[in-house]
């Protein structure tokens, strides 16, 4: 049994330009078919005009509407795979048929065909990268955002809840927390059973424990009881992540989470953005790579409006328009663009499952980089509880060392992270 709330009204980024599904019902049933029959539907109450058509508004939804859409896909024995309960919508498989026939229906507001997405970083070669755990090493990165001076004022222990959207979180790890698995995992998220383990080397940069091993992380005092992981990135190889299930693990952040890591990159995803938008208005703090490489068509959520896109540098401050990791063959890059807002280091030593060379492994992307500024904004969030994420958003910009031209710019946004200004 679901459980039904009802849901306030949203503007949500518009796809430019509308793609052929989003007016076609016979193109929306080929991209359902090419999605593997996986979509979202959303609501909304048969009198209200929908939000493709109305400049992305989604009016509140009550939930006596709510029930009547979940009715339809029942009535229609459409699979729902999951109930986004904060943005009024479902995950479902369906056929393209049913698809096409649910287009036209007074209940529904859009189809959101599923798509594939990928991880925005991996392995990469670092000379001296690879190393068990018998001593703990400081990253270069950490001491560039001034995270140890910022620890004399702010270690991230208190009531801040953080959360990973990724392909999971090496739970036993011994320089990561240990969590409840029934309370604070999603979808499998306590087991990194990636290709490669992604969501633990993000983890570690934002958490990983101050306990003489290992590494460090930015917000390395969060508590054990303060981490969430929801696995979105699952059995597919070269480091992807289907839209729709980032989308449920962004809509599970709703209604507790303070601040939200998103080290991923994908195409313009009109549910994507609406699952941001009512994270927002619920006073998340969301962080998302700019991606890598000059990908263009990859560079959502951090395009979403109100996302904090984060860029790489590297150790002599430059923007990464290079570095020394070789991914999958070929030298990986930070992306640059209007989404970027801020600027931190594109790679890391961090944590990986024991056995995966070593247990600490160097590796290269904004992925690395967007977990240095979401554990930043744990420490700004533990210290001005009462501040909203918009007032920690501007201020960590605020606060920034500003790089490149004056002002915000396409490389470094506002500037390099510093976090120690950012909670002084």
């Amino acid at each position: 049994m679901f459980v039904i709330k009802a849901v306030p009204s949203v503007t949500v980024d518009m796809p430019v330009p509308l793609r052929d599904y989003d007016t076609s019902s016979d193109a929306l049933a080929r991209a359902v078919a090419a999605g593997g029959g996986s979509a979202i539907v959303a609501f909304k109450a048969p009198s209200d005009v929908r939000a493709l058509a109305n400049n992305g508004r989604r009016p509140a939804l009550a939930k006596t509407t709510l029930q009547s859409g979940l009715a339809l896909l029942e009535e229609r024995k459409v699979e729902i795979v999951d109930y986004l309960a904060y943005m009024g919508a479902a995950w479902v498989h369906l056929k393209p048929e049913d698809a096409r026939a649910l287009m036209e229906h007074p209940l529904v507001d859009y189809i959101q065909p599923d798509h594939v997405g990928k991880a925005a970083g991996g392995p990469g070669i670092v000379a001296g990268a690879d190393m068990d755990v018998a001593q703990q090493i400081p990253p270069w990165g950490i001491a560039m955002v001034r995270a140890p001076q910022a620890w004399t004022i702010e270690t991230g222990s208190g009531t801040t809840d953080w959360q990973i959207v990724d392909s999971g979180y090496d739970n036993g790890h011994e320089d990561l927390a240990v969590l409840n698995a029934n309370d604070q995992c999603r979808a499998g998220g306590c087991n990194d059973a990636f290709p490669s383990p992604h969501g633990s080397h993000v983890a570690g940069i934002a958490t990983a424990r101050d306990n003489f091993v290992g590494v460090v992380g930015v917000a390395h005092g969060l508590t054990e009881d303060r981490i969430f992981s929801y696995r979105a990135c699952n059995n597919i190889p070269g480091n992807a992540c289907t839209a729709n299930a980032v989308t449920t693990g962004i809509n599970y952040a709703v209604p507790n989470i303070d601040v939200l890591n998103l080290s991923l990159v994908l195409r313009q995803d009109f549910a994507l953005c609406n699952a941001v938008a009512q994270a927002w208005q619920a006073d998340v703090v969301i962080v998302a790579a700019a991606g890598n490489n000059s990908e263009t068509l990859f560079e959502w959520p951090a395009r979403c409006s109100n996302v904090v896109g984060v860029s790489g540098v590297l150790p002599n401050r430059n923007f990464a328009s290079t570095s020394p990791c070789t991914v999958q063959g070929g030298t990986i890059h930070s992306n640059s663009g209007n989404h970027v807002d801020i600027a931190a280091p594109f790679y890391a030593l961090s944590t990986v499952p024991n056995g995966y060379q070593g247990e600490m492994n160097g590796w290269c992307g904004t992925s690395q980089a967007t977990p240095h500024v979401s554990g930043a904004a744990v420490l700004v969030r533990e210290r001005f509880p009462s501040w909203s994420n918009l007032q920690v958003v501007n201020y960590m910009f605020q606060a920034a060392d500003d790089e490149g031209p004056p002002g915000k710019d396409n490389q470094y946004g506002w500037g390099i992270l510093n976090a120690y200004e950012a909670v002084k």
